[in-house]
């Protein structure tokens, strides 16, 4: 989506989400005047650059002791967190190859998948994995949570170890 106005964005983000500006050890700078003031003099952008259906770049301006700052990170577009799941079946685990168009390359991972509002964590795991490996889920244990990349990223996702009946280890729609 092409964001027209970035710091309109940017504030209704703030509005609707607060707890993505919490006061940290760098503050985020919320003072409109400050941030326009800030982009005319450095050229910089701020505020919501970016959004799709899964994600959104968001460019901050913190203070660091007095000297500004901008950092850039990405905010998943759902409030649920996502998921990755460990499928277990038999005496095993399943890793499925996926392409990763950052990396440019296929890597073996566990099927894993954004988080989705309307859909508890537990569920998402179950439509993920059947989605991924075709999988028939007998039961799902969260383990913990993960923040893959918490220098660019405020995605969490729940980790949870699926025992699986049976999977289809042709499934392609990944």
């Amino acid at each position: 989506m092409v964001i027209k106005n970035c710091l309109d964005e940017y504030f209704r983000l703030m509005e609707e989400r607060p707890s993505l500006f919490i006061c940290g050890s760098l503050p985020i700078i919320s003072d409109r005047a400050l941030l326009e003031r800030y982009m005319e003099e450095s050229g910089k952008q701020l505020g919501v650059i970016y959004k799709s259906e899964f994600n959104c770049l968001v460019v901050d301006l913190l203070d660091d002791g007095g000297r500004l700052v901008t950092y850039e990170r990405i905010i998943p577009s759902a409030t649920n967190r996502g998921v990755v799941c460990i499928p277990v079946f038999k005496d095993g685990v399943i890793l499925i190859r996926q392409f990763r168009h950052a990396i440019r390359e296929e890597q073996l991972c566990f099927p894993r998948g954004f988080g989705e509002d309307g859909l508890e964590s537990c569920n998402n795991a179950k439509k993920e994995l059947f989605e991924e490996i075709g999988a028939v889920v007998s039961s799902v244990e969260k383990i913990g949570e993960i923040v893959a990349d918490s220098g660019l990223s405020s995605g969490r996702c729940d980790v949870f170890l699926c025992r699986i009946d049976g999977y289809s280890p042709d499934r392609h729609d990944e």
